[in-house]
């Protein structure tokens, strides 16, 4: 049995397409099993096992699969709104390594050429949708899903206070990076919104 055979990578992919670092392409050479989404598998692993965002179902692999080491791909950074987080305590009798990532955060606060570290975070992933107070001395970044209408959980008077940006696909082909102006926007996959303060700009 080798050294590596009991652990679990979680192994961060970045944003978007390239951002993956060396250190993480290292840990998925290591890896008996991979697991992972359709679109990670296909970018970097394509011997990867394609599974669902479940941690339960992805633990239940892990488990049965005792002498192999194992390697979940993630989108992002393990540590930022990840399936990590749920899966690290179902997962019996293994180390756990963690390999970070370029997340959605660093990502968008390249993009618009600002720093992220003052900024404060709104996931809408899987919460219900209502509009949030905002105070006009801090920036926000607010994670979408798909199928959100910006407008839902943005007043247009924000604009006043904002600049209001709607970014998709970070670094992929189709990105998309554009100001919103109040009007009705749908958002997508892979979609965030970044509120700029006027007042205190990064």
């Amino acid at each position: 049995m080798s050294a590596d055979s009991k652990k679990l990578y979680l192994i961060s992919c970045g944003t978007g397409e390239g951002n993956i670092t060396l250190r993480a392409l290292e840990a998925i050479k290591t890896c008996g099993i991979l697991l992972g989404a359709e679109r990670l598998a296909a970018q970097y692993a394509p011997q990867a096992v394609v599974t669902p965002a479940d941690a339960l179902k992805a633990a239940d692999i892990i488990n049965d699969s005792r002498e192999i080491s194992v390697g979940i791909l993630l989108s992002g950074d393990a540590g930022f709104h990840s399936l990590a987080t749920k899966l690290r305590p179902m997962v019996k009798n293994r180390e756990i390594i963690t390999i970070p990532g370029v997340g959605v955060v660093q990502s968008a606060a390249a993009r618009l050429n600002t720093a992220w570290q003052g900024m404060d975070f709104i996931s809408l992933h899987a919460s219900g949708v209502a509009q949030a107070e905002f105070a006009p001395s801090r920036s926000y970044m607010i994670l979408t899903r798909k199928g959100l209408k910006v407008e839902e959980f943005l007043d247009s008077a924000l604009l006043n206070d904002y600049e209001i940006w709607i970014m998709e696909k970070l670094y992929s082909e189709g990105e998309r990076i554009c100001p919103w102006d109040g009007e009705p926007f749908e958002c997508r996959d892979l979609t965030v919104v970044v509120l700029v303060s006027k007042q205190y700009p990064a």
